[in-house]
């Protein structure tokens, strides 16, 4: 669920200030964006985060999510996150019209340069 909350997809993050960094992602039928705050002064660190992600394009639109997320950043490269997000654009292939609110999780990988 990176890239936007797409089944597969990839994010670049780079430090803006001390512990604020910026992220960029796009995924199969998916992108997205945040701005996260590391509990540690490098990118390493797990951090929490306002991600903005769009699931699906055009007819294929599922939801538009705006929320906070706190994402845990293993030793090594793993890394994984869970948030709750308010949804602020629903699509022609929404199964759920009725929900104002959903759950955000991602489990990937990182790699640090």
């Amino acid at each position: 669920m990176m890239g936007g909350g797409g089944l597969f997809g990839a994010d670049l993050e780079a430090l803006i200030l001390p512990r604020i960094s910026c992220q960029l992602g796009v995924g199969i039928a998916s992108f997205g964006g945040a701005l996260n705050y590391h509990l540690s002064p490098d990118l390493n660190s797990p951090f929490c985060s306002l991600q903005y992600w769009q699931q699906g394009r055009a007819s294929n639109h599922v939801a538009t999510y705006l929320g906070p997320m706190f994402v845990y950043r293993f030793k090594g490269i793993f890394q994984t996150g869970i948030g709750y997000a308010y949804i602020l654009d629903k699509g022609p292939a929404n199964t759920r019209p009725d929900n104002n609110f959903a759950l955000m999780f991602q489990l990937g990988l990182y790699f640090p340069l």
